[in-house]
């Protein structure tokens, strides 16, 4: 099945009010890494606050591997910015009424920020990656990360597997220890695989983490309460082994974030959340 992400412009939020530092738009490196590891993007329009799109932007929308929906907001007051974060939970409602499933909201940043009026806190599983995966620096051309998918097309898939794995295991093992143990263990492999491959392709990357929020119903109520929620999450657990250098980290723990209202229940990972958190040259 493949997979679709909404994206928005980088911003800052102190509570209040959102702020957009630097460049207003898509960052480059955000850019390449949406475009990396999802099928399709998502780039919410709306007409409050119209951002043309960039030559980039415009090269994705031409070749189909980008879509720019404009989103007919309803009248609000307040932070003018909002009107980004409306759109984009507007657009996931839309598209996973037609694509029930396949589409994810996605921003970069440390928490995950949507309009109250449209989305609910919900309890959820936070699985997070620290400094493990690759992204293509802002200097790589568009052309080569799409050549890039294709040639390890297999690297994308194994790593994507497994971490759906990681979240099917805590929804339905009665053996948590165990599950984990070898989903991370499977996982390493599948981000090795994936570093050696951008190692061998590109002649800059970034190393990026990322958050996703999961919805598991009845979390607490399921083979995962007790002991087996304290297995799951207890300390972060170390990627070194696998990494080299890069000595990443993977952490799970319960949390609660805001959902779009309306998504349909079989979407699992409902927001993600990724940032740049180290860069490497070669």
């Amino acid at each position: 099945m493949e997979r679709g992400v909404i994206i928005s412009p980088y911003f800052t939020y102190d509570g209040h009010s959102l702020h957009f530092p630097g460049l207003v738009g898509i960052e480059p490196h955000h850019l390449r890494h949406y475009l990396l590891y999802w099928d399709k993007i998502e780039y919410p329009n709306n007409r409050f606050i119209h951002i043309a799109s960039s030559p980039e932007i415009a090269a994705l929308e031409q070749a189909g591997l980008l879509q720019r929906t404009v989103v007919e907001l309803p009248g609000f007051s307040g932070n003018i910015g909002s009107a980004y974060i409306i759109s984009q939970a507007m657009a996931a409602q839309k598209l996973n009424q037609s694509a029930a499933g396949n589409w994810t909201v996605a921003q970069c940043g440390p928490q995950l920020v949507l309009p109250s009026t449209l989305s609910t806190n919900v309890a959820s599983l936070e699985i997070e990656l620290f400094n493990v995966l690759p992204s293509p620096s802002a200097d790589i051309p568009l052309d080569s990360i799409i050549k890039f998918k294709e040639k390890r097309h297999d690297e994308l898939v194994a790593f994507r597997s497994y971490m759906d794995t990681i979240y099917l295991d805590i929804s339905s093992s009665g053996d948590l220890p165990r599950a984990k143990t070898v989903t991370i263990e499977k996982l390493e492999r599948a981000l090795r695989d994936l570093n050696n491959a951008a190692e061998e392709s590109w002649a800059t990357k970034l190393l990026s983490g990322f958050k996703i929020e999961l919805n598991v119903p009845n979390i607490l109520d399921n083979a995962v309460k007790g002991a087996g929620v304290a297995a799951m999450m207890g300390a972060p657990i170390s990627l070194g082994a696998a990494l080299g250098a890069v000595g990443g980290v993977i952490k799970v723990e319960l949390s609660t974030a805001p959902r779009v209202n309306g998504l349909p229940r079989e979407l699992k990972d409902f927001a993600y959340i990724c940032s740049v958190q180290k860069e490497l040259k070669s």
